[in-house]
């Protein structure tokens, strides 16, 4: 039985919840897109929440805005969530970021200092 409880923010098709599933029990699914929400339901039976993948506006497959992106901000909600936590005396034990190869890019390069 997996010991650490986690939310998944920007699913996808849930690739990584999957290969975690050893280690983590997913407690609530984020998703935008309607066609990854039909696979998440057609992989799991738990209840799901709505709002969307987080670096699609980095990966090569999309248009590289970087912290400009419409999605690709919503890093600082992140970010904003995990400080609430600490402030509350609940740090969370370990934030993972999907690993996106354009967030090397100088395009990108505003968004991955702003993620160290």
């Amino acid at each position: 039985e997996p010991k650490h409880k986690v939310a998944s923010l920007f699913a996808g098709v849930l690739g990584l919840e999957l290969g975690l599933r050893p280690f983590v029990k997913v407690a609530s699914y984020v998703e935008v897109s309607p066609f990854c929400r039909d696979v998440i339901k057609a992989r799991i039976q738990d209840q799901l929440a709505d709002p969307g993948p987080i670096l699609e506006d980095i990966s090569s497959a999309g248009n590289q805005n970087s912290m400009q992106g419409s999605r690709t901000i919503l890093i600082r909600e992140v970010f904003r969530l995990h400080d609430e936590y600490k402030t509350k005396g609940r740090p969370l034990k370990s934030l993972v970021l999907e690993n996106v190869g354009a967030i090397l890019s100088t395009k990108c390069r505003d968004c991955m200092e702003y993620v160290l």
